[in-house]
């Protein structure tokens, strides 16, 4: 589920009127698009299963290609997500995430398709961060039973590998998260 974040730091941020930015920065993101960065910059190989909405996903392929990251791209009506961040100089930050574009059972499908080949026992798949509107955690589990699984999302706060199906992985994080 990429995403552009998009930080804007202002002196002080009210709410209920306009507040003129100070500062601008936007990168592309979302937790898996993070997890690809960090293993490139740490020299790994890994490819990005990237769903991308057709109507913003120009720059995010051209930020994606800057980073020297290797992704595979689905494409979908919509836009990929935005997520921007309020940086006041003295005060907590305030988030503003947009929905990103629904991906439908048969995207899904399609993903999954381009992923099952890679099964070998020793390839490890990375779920992380927010579903994608649409896309329900059983739709997942058919890849989930044949990997190693790295498994982080905002549902569960802690990273955990495993072999087995998506609702035995949340059970078991939830717990461990818990104890």
């Amino acid at each position: 589920n990429p995403a552009f974040d998009i930080h804007c730091g202002v002196e002080k941020f009210l709410a209920e009127h306009e507040n003129h930015m100070k500062s601008y920065h936007r990168h592309i993101g979302g937790k898996g698009v993070n997890v690809s960065r960090a293993l490139h910059e740490n020299g790994v190989e890994s490819t990005a299963f990237v769903i991308l909405g057709t109507q913003n996903s120009a720059d995010f392929e051209r930020e994606l290609s800057a980073c020297g990251i290797d992704y595979l791209p689905v494409y979908i009506k919509g836009r990929i997500r935005e997520n921007i961040t309020i940086h006041p100089e003295n005060a907590p930050e305030t988030r503003i995430s947009f929905e990103g574009c629904h991906v439908s059972p048969e995207t899904a499908a399609e993903v999954f398709n381009m992923m099952l080949p890679l099964c070998d026992g020793e390839t490890i798949f990375s779920f992380n961060g927010r579903m994608p509107t649409g896309l329900a955690v059983s739709e997942v589990d058919v890849v989930v039973q044949r990997v190693v699984l790295a498994l982080d999302t905002n549902h569960v706060e802690q990273v955990y590998v495993c072999r087995c199906s998506t609702h035995e992985a949340v059970n078991k994080c939830v717990t461990l998260h818990h104890t």
